[in-house]
């Protein structure tokens, strides 16, 4: 029974993730597409050099701003949805102001933001979670206390937002403020001593941690090394970062059967945006089936980033993926690199993902509660 009664929890804690990131999704998918337009648009005006592509010409501009405006809103829209479904919607408000605190970096040094704190998807899951099970925990407790709700309700959200903020604050983005400084060192370290050892270090921050300080500290690191003149190194980041979205977006052609109808709906616009290296879009997958999706995105993206630096790719702007590449030696090694990453991939999680109605069964068997013996 206990075992039973625990699996029955984790699989609900799982649906209602899956649950709060449809709110979520559409925004990821959007952005990412903007984002790509504005990359095209811009190569298209020969504005592929440099660290201006998205921002050279007028509507370029426009469409990067947008994109970029969006992406801001995943991380509180994110935690607002599984606060939602965790605890009601008197919890939606703790869990908007404990996503834009995490997806900000809001810190006590840095009480405006700072991107280094930034705690990406799993710090806006797990404040998501926290709001939505205190909001509900506490609600429970003031029904037994509290005959008048009317201006408990008021008081509630606020309680909580304070309680997140402190976490979020003095935690949280603490922490990832650390991490993100340790592993800066860590890459210099490796930098100096072996460029594969880099090559697989900063493949797997760029495929594991999307939009945390460990994605974010190897997109740093690549820009220094463009700017530079080792453009090699954003390359191999680049390449190991589309494999993701291009590797799940090709799984759900392959085994159709491995995702739901919503899945499969966002994996073409996923596998177009993968194609320029915006790798938001794996989000609502990391997030609904991680442990099962994460591995072979992460052994792609480590074979797509090592095969990138063996043949020596190299990229003209440190954003855009393959419309940073002019030359044509270059493009041909970076689409070998990033498809042998996606094809292993797509082949590990034809072994790693279940049937979508096998996991449906298994879990109503799970849920189940057993019938009693007859006397």
């Amino acid at each position: 029974m206990d075992i039973l009664n625990i699996e029955k929890s984790q699989h609900s804690l799982r649906e209602k993730i899956g649950k709060g990131n449809n709110f979520a999704a559409t925004l990821i998918l959007s952005a990412a597409i903007i984002l790509s337009l504005s990359y095209i648009i811009d190569s298209i005006h020969n504005g592929n050099t440099g660290l201006a592509i998205g921002e050279t010409s007028a509507l370029a501009k426009i469409l990067y701003r947008n994109g970029t405006l969006i992406n801001k809103l995943i991380a509180p829209v994110l935690s607002g949805g599984i606060a939602i479904y965790t605890g009601g919607f008197s919890a939606l408000s703790a869990g908007l102001i404990g996503g834009i605190l995490t997806g900000t970096g809001v810190t006590f040094n840095f009480p405006s933001g700072n991107s280094e704190a930034v705690t990406g998807i799993y710090g806006c899951i797990l404040v998501g979670i926290i709001a939505g099970y205190s909001v509900k925990m506490v609600d429970k407790l003031q029904c037994k206390l509290i005959n008048n709700k009317s201006g408990f309700n008021v008081i509630l959200p606020t309680v909580i937002s304070i309680l997140l903020t402190i976490i979020s604050v003095f935690f949280l983005d603490y922490i990832s403020h650390t991490i993100n400084g340790l592993v800066s060192v860590g890459i210099a370290a490796a930098g100096d001593y072996n460029k594969m050892i880099l090559a697989i270090l900063l493949s797997i921050m760029i495929s594991v941690d999307i939009g945390g300080p460990l994605y974010l500290a190897a997109l740093v690191y690549g820009v220094a090394s463009f700017g530079t003149n080792e453009p090699e190194i954003i390359t191999l980041v680049t390449a190991a970062g589309s494999v993701p979205a291009l590797s799940i977006g090709l799984s759900c052609i392959v085994f159709t059967d491995r995702f739901s109808n919503k899945e499969k709906h966002y994996a073409t616009a996923g596998m177009f945006c993968g194609l320029f290296g915006i790798s938001q879009v794996v989000i609502p997958y990391y997030a609904s089936r991680f442990h099962r999706i994460i591995i072979p995105c992460v052994t792609g993206s480590v074979i797509s980033g090592v095969l990138s630096l063996i043949f020596g790719c190299t990229l003209n702007s440190p954003v855009g993926g393959i419309l940073g590449i002019s030359d044509s030696r270059s493009l041909l090694y970076f689409i070998i690199s990033v498809l042998s990453g996606v094809f292993f991939s797509t082949a590990i999680m034809g072994y790693t993902l279940y049937s979508v109605n096998k996991t449906d069964n298994i879990s109503e068997e799970t849920t189940k509660t057993p019938e009693k013996a007859p006397a």
